[in-house]
């Protein structure tokens, strides 16, 4: 063993390998059982802990918020967006409330490679909502209801110079533009897993 470090509980998910941007070096955040989250550095030391009311429901992200290469960790739990900096502090306007909890995790997309972030996340209300890196609701997003409960996250592909946001309810699939407006109309219904 390179390293040990002891957790208030056990981890309640798999450890996710985030960048010191300083550094260059993995570190490693993990939540536990008692939703206490940790940024644990390269020789298992303790950078911080944070406790958060729920468990995260997302991947992490890192994202580089204020243009400057300074890596921030972002992700969701059912009634939170969060964005916390490598010292252990919210950035500005964090955490953002959901307007209905969520069904699953934020999807974090950079469409140009600019770092101007566009998160959604599909709530109870069978909104899909779309937010600026700032945790504001994005202006011009179109969509409006799934047909039901959308339990998987958002996905984006880009084909050409083309960009298609996909997700799918119990039957129906939703092929949209980065408007939220349909880009292919799926003709075929099928169900699927809420795995």
């Amino acid at each position: 063993t390179v390293w040990e470090s002891k957790l208030d509980t056990l981890a309640d998910f798999k450890p996710v390998f985030v960048i010191n941007h300083q550094t260059g070096q993995n570190e490693v955040f993990v939540q536990d059982l008692k939703n206490n989250i940790y940024l644990i550095n390269q020789v298992g030391r303790v950078l911080w802990k944070i406790h958060l009311p729920e468990r995260i429901n997302s991947e992490v992200f890192q994202v580089d918020y204020f243009l400057n290469g300074k890596l921030q960790l972002m992700f969701s739990t059912r009634n939170t967006l969060y964005l916390i900096d490598r010292n252990g502090n919210f950035v500005e306007k964090y955490p953002v409330d959901l307007r209905s909890p969520a069904t699953c995790g934020v999807s974090v997309f950079d469409y140009d490679g600019n770092r101007d972030y566009r998160l959604f996340i599909a709530c109870e209300d069978r909104h899909v909502y779309a937010y600026t890196k700032e945790g504001n609701i994005l202006s011009g997003w179109a969509f409006g209801e799934s047909e039901s409960e959308v339990t998987q996250p958002v996905n984006h592909f880009r084909i050409g110079d083309k960009d298609f946001l996909i997700f799918g309810d119990l039957f129906k699939t939703y092929i949209l533009d980065r408007k939220g407006n349909p880009r292919v109309n799926a003709e075929s219904y099928f169900p699927r897993s809420r795995h």
